[in-house]
């Protein structure tokens, strides 16, 4: 027993240090199999040629009817008309900063006039975008077609195959070819019309923000170093300029309903019309009768107001 700690103490100090701490290398992990690439699945030759007949008919849809539907010319005399009341402005504002009395008003006032232009605006931006969504939408279905027909080759088309087949490839790749140009062709000038309606917008932006750097200027130009006295035909022209700036600036911070918000509650405003004037009738007609009834009295010697209040 002596004789096997006298073995397995030699043990240890004939091991080189280090040695009982290190690890053993991990054991490799499993090669996983490689999953092999399914082949797409392809039709039969008369498949093929059905598929193909499709396509020609969907080229033949997309180059009669247009995928927008959008009167592109009507877009751009609108953008045109935008344009043209826009470029009179720069030289009024410049009249503005050449001035040197401070009308409010009148800057409020072209403030107002320009924001209109934005609604303008926004009536040939959104169904621009709206068209280009729509292209684009169809220009990427006729992308996977490229895609599926192009797998479909690369599987079918060997050395050994038929003329037919061939012809069938080709003028399925001349069709998508030809709807993805005329696609093309019908984008660029919708493109091209929204960014120059961005480009207009930015003049929008930008005559905004001078009358709003010139309304500031001038405000600025109102703060005198000097203490004004209190009864002073300078201290009541200062406050007659500040008062009024203020009320503009509340007056613009209102959001004010669109013409769109009138146009369709126009129906309540012609039918309460119409019921002031058939109690307005009636009281005419009745009204013998009213006055001789101390309930209703009253309204008979007040029939246009009753009309008004009741319709």
């Amino acid at each position: 027993m002596k004789g096997f700690f006298i073995a397995l103490l030699l043990a240890f100090l004939v091991m080189p240090p280090g040695a009982a701490g290190q690890k053993q290398p991990p054991a490799p992990l499993p090669e996983q199999p490689k999953e092999e690439k399914k082949s797409p699945e392809v039709p039969d030759l008369s498949e093929l040629v059905l598929q193909a007949n499709k396509l020609s008919s969907r080229l033949a849809v997309l180059e009669t009817k247009p995928a927008h539907g959008l009167d592109v010319k009507v877009l751009e005399k609108r953008l045109q008309k935008i344009e043209a009341r826009l470029s009179e402005y720069p030289p009024v504002i410049e009249q503005l900063k050449a001035s040197s009395t401070i009308n409010f008003d009148k800057i409020a006032t072209y403030k107002d006039i320009i924001r209109l232009n934005e609604e303008d605006l926004e009536d040939v931006i959104q169904p621009l975008t709206k068209a280009i969504k729509k292209l684009g939408a169809v220009r990427k279905q006729w992308l996977e077609e490229r895609k599926q027909w192009q797998e479909w080759q690369s599987v079918l088309l060997t050395d050994k195959t038929l003329d037919e087949m061939e012809s069938i490839f080709a003028g399925a790749q001349k069709t998508i070819d030809s709807a993805l140009l005329f696609i093309n062709q019908e984008l660029q000038p919708l493109l091209a019309l929204l960014q120059k309606s961005g480009e207009v917008e930015g003049k929008i932006n930008r005559l905004i923000a001078e009358l709003d750097a010139l309304t500031l200027a001038r405000r600025r130009a109102l703060m005198v170093d000097e203490t004004v006295p209190l009864f002073s035909w300078t201290y009541l022209s200062q406050l007659k300029q500040l008062t009024w700036f203020e009320v503009n600036r509340g007056v613009q911070s209102i959001v004010w309903p669109k013409s769109k918000y009138f146009r369709n509650l126009v129906w309540i405003l012609v039918l309460q019309i119409f019921a002031a004037l058939v109690v307005i009738f009636l009281i005419s007609r009745y009204r013998n009768r009213m006055m001789e009834s101390e309930r209703w009295r009253f309204l008979a010697r007040r029939p246009l107001a009753a009309g008004v209040v009741l319709g």
